[in-house]
């Protein structure tokens, strides 16, 4: 185990601030739309643990316990973004639309982002793929969930080994399906905003892809 915070520990930190941040565009939605936004993030801060925020990562890591401390943060973030979005669904199924809309806006700014400040090549699939996984958040590096099959200039295609967020769904008695409908949403946007150009689909329910669109 390490006992450092190191450069891995931080890209991890980034990638659950930026998981935390769709939490609050959908609370701040909830809030405007007359669901009580701030009233369910604090009963499911209390219940499931609060967000990171935007403290520093050594002020708040357990340097005795560093990647247990990211762990704890990761399923804190599942769950309560799980229970979230689940309850605002309970209350009116038809909140998905809006949701996803909320998913893809979230995936736009963070894609802009990345077109302006990472060094990556966002003129290839392939350094569009790596800057996506860069903010994505797939459980810790040593999960090993996505696999590429095949990597190209103009596409990547990728498989998901495993399901790292069913658990949490099923915890909250609601379907994964819904997680992986809204984060499609937020690739997309990210995608598109880094360069549109290129797009992403989803092939099959474990293959994804992104592929140039535009000559």
């Amino acid at each position: 185990m390490s006992l450092f915070v190191g450069p891995i520990h931080h890209w991890l930190f980034n990638k659950i601030k930026t998981f935390e941040e769709i939490e609050q565009a959908v609370i701040r939605w909830g809030e405007a739309n007359g669901f009580q936004g701030e009233a369910l993030a604090k009963e499911l801060n209390k219940k499931y643990g609060a967000p990171v925020g935007n403290g520093s990562l050594e002020e708040m890591i357990d340097t005795g316990n560093i990647h247990g401390w990211l762990q704890e943060q990761i399923s804190r973030a599942e769950i309560r973004q799980s229970a979230l979005i689940s309850q605002l669904l309970n209350k009116d199924p038809e909140n998905i639309k809006e949701l996803e809309k909320i998913f893809l806006a979230e995936g736009s700014r963070i894609g802009q982002q990345f077109a302006q400040k990472d060094n990556k090549d966002r003129d290839t699939a392939e350094g569009l793929f790596e800057g996506l996984h860069d903010y994505l958040l797939e459980g810790m590096p040593c999960d090993r969930v996505t696999e590429v099959i095949n990597q190209e200039k103009d596409e990547v295609l990728w498989k998901t080994n495993q399901c790292l967020h069913e658990k949490y769904w099923e915890a909250v008695k609601s379907d994964v399906q819904i997680f992986y409908r809204l984060r499609d949403s937020w690739i997309k946007g990210f995608i598109k905003s880094a360069n549109p150009k290129f797009a992403f689909h989803r092939e099959a329910p474990l293959i994804q892809k992104i592929k140039r669109v535009e000559e």
